[in-house]
């Protein structure tokens, strides 16, 4: 007689899984703050941050919780920069960033959007 016994350590399996996410979370969060921090002037006003003094661009910001990442920049003048305020980011802020970031994240992970 022939016994197969199967253990399976879902303790583990959640602690790895967990992990997982937690560092793809992590990567995104550092991926878009890269893309908010880049002179808007140098993508054409694509993405990233207008820059005049330089101050709103430095404000950017983690907060880090248990379950999320957030990201702030707590100048008065963003919510106006964000709606398109600014010559050097007619599009705003975090949309187009946002977006920037879907891309950089689906090439260097190889998925499809369709």
């Amino acid at each position: 007689m022939v016994d197969i016994v199967v253990n399976f350590n879902s303790k583990k399996v959640i602690e790895t899984v967990n992990k997982e996410i937690n560092t793809t979370k992590d990567d995104l969060t550092n991926t878009l703050l890269q893309t908010l921090k880049t002179p808007a002037f140098i993508t054409g006003g694509r993405y990233g941050s207008p820059v005049r003094g330089g101050k709103f661009i430095r404000s950017w910001k983690v907060v880090k919780g248990k379950n999320f990442n957030k990201i702030i920049n707590g100048q008065p003048y963003g919510e106006l920069l964000d709606k398109g305020r600014s010559r050097q980011a007619p599009r705003g802020v975090v949309k187009p960033s946002v977006e920037e970031t879907i891309k950089r994240v689906s090439r260097k992970n190889k998925i499809r959007r369709d």
